[in-house]
């Protein structure tokens, strides 16, 4: 087979699904790993949740539900996710409060970048400025 893109082992070494089969006991294998995932996703996608540093702010009370069939399977039943929490919020705090959080390009490829401008429709340089101004007036509170 004749792949577009082939990995360097340096980049191979560095991947995160690399780091996940290993702390999965799977050793880089990923054929190994893709295996545990379907034979074993009690074990496998708890080990996904705590790699990606997801919070759940509910425990769950099981991975997969397949009760009532696998068309109608549940994942993570019982659990509850903040998903602005997880993607935005608990960013915006510590190390990475000042990179880039949302990154716009319009299509005069101008390129817009601000932690701001997540939380506004940023379309043109005034947006972004008018973000920036919210952004901080809501931290001087």
């Amino acid at each position: 087979m004749t792949y577009a893109w082939t990995p360097t082992p340096e980049q191979l070494e560095q991947a995160n699904v690399t780091r996940l089969a290993r702390a999965l006991g799977c050793d880089g294998d990923f054929h190994a790993l893709h295996r545990l995932s379907v034979e074993r996703p009690e074990v496998f996608w708890p080990a996904v949740i705590e790699d990606l540093g997801i919070e759940f702010s509910q425990p769950w009370e099981s991975v997969l539900d397949e009760s009532r069939g696998i068309e109608w399977a549940t994942w993570f039943r019982g659990g509850r996710l903040n998903l602005a929490w997880n993607c935005l919020h608990k960013w915006a705090r510590g190390d990475l409060a000042d990179a880039e959080a949302a990154v716009f390009r319009a299509e005069d490829v101008a390129r817009l970048a601000d932690p701001a401008a997540v939380f506004l429709n940023v379309n043109t340089p005034e947006d972004l400025e008018r973000a920036r101004a919210i952004a901080a007036a809501s931290a001087e509170r």
